[in-house]
């Protein structure tokens, strides 16, 4: 059984890594970058057919999507951006200044 100052010295060595961010590698960005100009294809071929008269539940069946995310798109005026997912709280995260600090 480990003593609680080597627990504590796990939990302040995982938290200080978790602040270390890790640059992304080449491939990642080209696969984001790929799926991001395949999104805006998608959009402006959206607004292509939007000029051509065509109705949201027609383009949407067209291009296989849903309906709600066709608006969404429209409403918004531009391609979707994936945002960062929120961190979420850990039972450390009070503590976690002190341990740092010793």
């Amino acid at each position: 059984m480990r003593s609680t100052w080597a627990l504590v010295s796990l939990l302040v060595d995982s938290c200080r890594a978790e602040e270390r961010r890790p640059a992304q590698t080449q491939a990642v960005q080209q696969a984001q970058q790929a799926r991001q100009a395949e999104r805006m294809a998608r959009y402006e071929h959206i607004l292509e057919l939007q000029t051509q008269g065509m109705k949201n539940g027609e383009i949407a069946r067209t291009l296989g999507m849903s309906q709600r995310t066709l608006q969404r798109w429209i409403a918004t005026g531009t391609i979707p951006y994936a945002r960062r997912k929120r961190q979420r709280a850990r039972l450390i995260d009070p503590y976690k200044t002190s341990l740092l600090s010793t």
